[in-house]
């Protein structure tokens, strides 16, 4: 789902079309209810949320394969579990796509360095024995999507500087 100039021109090339704020809440509901990651710009502008899952998304699937995908990401936020409430049930192993809990001594455990974040797990917790933490250094992103390309390319730049006085 794009917003901005970014929906118009889904709109104009006809990948797209125009929604109300009450359909795409709608949406996001309904994607939510289903499982799925939800992937936002890199920015704090918001262009675009994609709702994606680990079976047909390629940067997901890839994220996956990797053994600290926690590692790849920009959430601020890991998932932390309350032993105490936690009743060992399985649904959040079940839900979360990152493979990131494991049920060890009849409760969850989260392997943080697979951890990506995203929430998934909350909805199904009949404890409401897990929660998402914000993180000790959170990352705050660009203001706009043109920053956060500058800022890519003044690393680009410092990485080919640096190989080439190599």
């Amino acid at each position: 789902m794009a917003t901005s100039d970014t929906a118009r021109l889904y709109i104009d090339q006809g990948y797209g079309r125009k929604i109300s704020k009450e359909e795409a809440i709608q949406y996001l509901k309904k994607n939510e209810e289903e499982g799925l990651i939800f992937q936002i710009s890199n920015s704090q502008e918001m262009i675009f949320v994609c709702s994606c899952c680990t079976c047909c998304c390629a940067g997901l699937v890839a994220l996956k394969q990797m053994p600290n995908p926690a590692d790849f990401t920009s959430s601020n936020y890991q998932a932390v579990i309350n032993e105490e409430l936690c009743g060992g049930c399985g649904a959040c192993v079940e839900r979360c796509q990152m493979d990131a809990i494991t049920l060890e001594s009849n409760f969850a455990v989260i392997i943080q360095k697979r951890c990506i974040g995203c929430g998934n797990y909350l909805l199904v917790c009949p404890e409401d024995a897990i929660s998402l933490n914000i993180k000790k250094q959170p990352h705050i992103p660009p203001l706009t999507s043109i920053d956060l390309l500058t800022e890519i390319a003044m690393v680009r730049r410092k990485v080919e500087t640096k190989s080439d006085d190599e």
